[in-house]
């Protein structure tokens, strides 16, 4: 529903597709989009096809990490939110910026959230 949501809302408000602020819609949608393109590896690397059926989407790796379904959803939310304010932010500087902040921050996010010790059961 969030990813619909965002998606939505982020086509809906751009009028020309071509301008030069484009690379905004895909830093609103980063999560959803390296989530897809990491399981599509995942899977076509491990021999499987890519709409194989697993657990190597995100929330499934934090739900493996000891999170609960609802704290995986919310740190999911969090880091899309953050992406969201990143976007807001280049709006008004510059794209230079882009390069080297959002890979910066979303690798520290999820390494820090990875970083978790499992829980044994």
């Amino acid at each position: 529903l969030l990813g619909s949501t965002l998606a939505f809302i982020t086509i809906s408000n751009s009028s020309d597709v071509f301008n030069n602020k484009t690379y905004l819609i895909f830093i609103i949608l980063s999560v959803i989009i390296l989530d897809m393109i990491y399981v599509l590896l995942c899977r076509i690397l491990n021999g499987n096809s890519p709409f194989f059926p697993d657990r190597s989407h995100f929330h499934h790796r934090l739900l493996d990490n000891g999170f609960s379904h609802i704290d995986s959803v919310k740190i999911v939310y969090v880091i899309t939110f953050i992406t969201c304010l990143i976007a807001l932010y280049l709006y008004q500087y510059s794209f230079v910026l882009f390069i080297f902040i959002l890979p910066l921050i979303l690798l520290l996010i999820i390494s820090f959230i990875l970083q978790r010790p499992k829980l044994s059961k």
